[in-house]
Order: structure tokens, then C-alpha cells, then sequence
């Protein structure tokens, strides 16, 4: 997605550059560049964004057509890893790499006929807070086991990147 249409925001440890090496590699990494680039396109002006199969062909690519047919968004295909779906059917578990992040999607799901979705202006948050609630679960005698909001093998991480309409303010 173009960077003028979409945020990146991350915990205080990470940044983009580093998750998308350690999640994507350099093989797909390079594929992904090349798609863009085949569009007369920048990777430098794009964030990277996952997004479910169905979603793409049933919301993103015909909500946002005219961000299709203009590349604001390109659809990169499929990645290596396989994912398996969560509790909350927006996360998922990389079954392919298991030592690898979870992936939250910003998938749009209708329930009881109320759109349910993630807020680009909430996201944007998500990483400071689960940051702050890490910070004072560590400091606390009584903390958990497990954090709370930040899930990873080998350390707690939270990502979040939030698309936005310029269409509609």
C-alpha cells in the first residue's frame, strides 16, 4: 500500500525494516520488489501489508478498485509461510516457521449485521500501549507468566499498520 494511504507503527524494539527481513526474508523480499517495480512502481513509497485471500478479493480489491487500477495498491501474491487462524480469526500462526510472529490482519468481518474492523486511528496506539503494559508487567511482583498484549518466541512484539481512505476523511 503507498505510504500517502498507510501507517507503520511498532514497538519501541522494532522497526519496519528489521520485521519485514526477519518475517518475509530476502527471497521474498526480492519478489515483492519486483512486483511493485513491474508496476513502474517504488518499493521505497510502499509500506508492506498482509492481508487474507479472501479479504483481497472480496473487500480490498473492489472497495478500493480505483487504488488498484492507480497502484496506491498492488496485490504482491502469496507469501511462503502458511498461516493458521486463532481464536480471533484476524490472528494468525505461522505454521510454516513456528519461532515467527503472529500476524494480526486488519481483516473486516460483518457479525449481526455490524461491521466489526481496526480503526487506523486506534492502531496507531496499539504499539506504545502494549509497550507500556509490558514495562509494568515487568516491574510488578505480580506479573504473569505470559505477557498480556505482546506475543513472540523468542521476545514480546507488537505491530501494528493501519490502512487509511484518503477518499473519505
Amino acid at each position: 500500500m503507498h505510504k500517502e494511504n498507510a501507517a507503520f507503527h511498532c514497538s519501541a524494539d522494532l522497526d519496519y525494516t528489521r520485521l519485514m527481513n526477519e518475517e518475509l526474508g530476502a527471497a521474498t523480499l526480492d519478489r515483492f520488489q519486483a512486483t511493485i517495480e513491474s508496476h513502474g512502481c517504488d518499493v521505497a513509497d510502499y509500506h508492506l501489508m498482509p492481508a487474507h485471500p479472501w479479504q483481497w478479493f472480496n473487500k480490498l480489491s473492489i472497495c478500493f478498485a480505483s487504488y488498484v487500477a492507480t497502484n496506491r495498491i498492488i496485490c504482491l501474491g502469496y507469501g511462503d509461510d502458511r498461516y493458521l487462524a486463532q481464536q480471533s480469526i484476524r490472528a494468525f500462526f505461522n505454521v510454516t516457521n513456528r519461532h515467527k510472529r503472529y500476524l494480526k490482519t486488519s481483516l473486516s468481518i460483518l457479525n449481526m449485521g455490524f461491521m466489526r474492523g481496526l480503526s487506523p486511528y486506534y492502531m496507531s496506539w496499539t504499539p506504545a500501549i502494549c509497550d507500556f503494559i509490558q514495562t509494568r508487567s515487568l516491574r510488578s511482583s505480580a506479573s504473569l507468566s505470559k505477557p498480556i498484549a505482546r506475543r513472540d518466541g523468542r521476545r514480546t512484539v507488537s505491530v501494528a499498520a493501519g490502512g487509511r481512505h484518503t477518499a473519505f476523511p
